[in-house]
């Protein structure tokens, strides 16, 4: 936990944690924000380990829970929504504001995630991948629900709007790593909140998302990633706080390497089936791209290898043939 450097002639300040996850990511940041209210943006994993780390670095800088007006969730994965249900059950009357298309996860929608769970066994089947691989990935996805129980959303954030509370900042909608996740930006500052969408030490990577309502077709997370990446280089931003790793000063230039990373993947890609078969499913292209890692994190090189198709196809680089309930992609 720490006080985080700002412009020294404006009398402002955040207060940074250091959460601990189970994760290979690593630690996550939550952070407490200062105005007529006072704001936590995001929280961590339900775990033992992140509860207390939270209520010692909150006391440590002299706050209580209680202190604590509304939370601020920038997404709805579980290292950052997971304590929000026991902070509720401690503090009731704090608010929590979320996009609302985060609200449908973090709440458990049933329908919804009933719906998911049906469209993602038809995705993975069709795109190559074997019921006891789709087996697999489905328990690690009832396990990751282990680090976050349900909690009611009180308020939508919507883009543009400025944080109830605290003014001068403003939320932008920043889908792709996400379809719901938001960043926060204090233009007087010129700092951005980012969560997990820019990430300094890391990619932050890109996940193939269910449609969120009934009827729709899936969003296509990659275009939506570059555009609000795109979107973030019209803007002065000096200082990113991010959900994980250190505060980054380039952001201009790390906004550019993870653009180029979506380019450079996809170019990768499409020489990789330049020079072999005519066709291939996702699964193909995940055996050749990753060869000793795609079995270990199946849903993960899915979702890589699936997004940069979606990338070239919408440049068309490629296309998609459906034939016998298999999805197979030539050039």
């Amino acid at each position: 936990m720490n006080e985080l450097p700002l412009k020294k002639d404006i009398d402002y300040k955040i207060i940074s944690f250091n959460i601990p996850t189970p994760f290979p990511i690593g630690p996550v940041h939550s952070y407490l924000l200062f105005d007529d209210k006072i704001t936590l943006v995001d929280s961590g994993p339900k775990t033992e380990k992140a509860w207390k780390a939270f209520v010692y670095q909150l006391n440590e800088n002299g706050f209580r829970l209680k202190d604590i007006d509304q939370i601020i969730l920038t997404h709805d994965h579980v290292d950052h929504s997971g304590l929000l249900a026991l902070i509720k059950e401690h503090h009731p009357k704090i608010r929590i504001f979320a996009h609302s298309l985060t609200k449908l996860d973090v709440e458990k929608n049933k329908d919804y995630l009933e719906r998911k769970i049906h469209f993602f066994e038809e995705l993975y089947r069709k795109n190559g991948l074997s019921a006891m691989q789709i087996e697999s990935i489905q328990q690690f996805y009832y396990t990751l629900q282990n680090y976050a129980d349900p909690i009611k959303v009180d308020d939508e954030l919507v883009d543009g709007m400025q944080v109830p509370g605290n003014k001068e900042w403003q939320v932008l909608h920043t889908p792709g790593h996400a379809g719901g996740h938001i960043t926060l930006y204090h233009p007087q500052l010129n700092i951005l909140i980012a969560g997990d969408h820019i990430l300094g030490h890391t990619s932050s990577g890109t996940f193939i998302e269910a449609p969120y309502k009934e009827g729709e077709e899936r969003p296509k997370s990659i275009l939506q990633y570059r555009n609000s990446l795109n979107r973030l280089k019209q803007l002065e931003i000096s200082t990113i706080y991010s959900g994980h790793g250190d505060v980054i000063l380039n952001a201009r230039e790390v906004i550019n390497r993870e653009l180029d990373r979506f380019e450079k993947r996809a170019n990768e890609l499409y020489e990789q089936m330049s020079t072999g078969s005519n066709s291939y499913t996702v699964y193909d292209l995940m055996q050749i791209m990753y060869p000793n890692r795609f079995q270990k994190h199946l849903n993960l090189y899915f979702s890589e290898v699936l997004s940069h198709l979606d990338l070239l196809e919408e440049m068309g680089r490629v296309k998609k043939v459906e034939t016998m309930n298999l999805v197979k992609y030539h050039i």
